[in-house]
């Protein structure tokens, strides 16, 4: 069974267009702004707002996909005890 489901509902076209033009100029999709928007009120029980002016690059969005896919799991990453532990791995290349 799938973990994802297809919803419907009555959602201001307008505003959905306005959005989504906003979003793809930020290189972000509606489906990826909506599975944030549920994780953030999941995660803190409120509907969450951002600055007005707030704007992503593309490296700091690739970072924030690469961020969820590691923890969700599509992507393994080395795991490490201290921080210490993990600036020693750096430094050895």
């Amino acid at each position: 069974m799938s973990d994802f489901v297809k919803a419907i509902s009555e959602i201001d076209f307008k505003g959905m267009e306005e959005a989504d033009e906003k979003l793809s100029k930020k290189g972000i999709t509606m489906t990826e702004a909506l599975n944030h928007f549920f994780k953030m009120i999941n995660e803190y029980g409120y509907i969450p707002y951002y600055d007005e002016g707030a704007s992503f690059n593309q490296e700091t969005i690739d970072a924030i996909r690469e961020g969820e896919d590691i923890i969700s799991g599509k992507v393994k990453a080395k795991i490490y005890d201290t921080a210490e532990e993990a600036i020693a791995d750096l430094m050895k290349d």
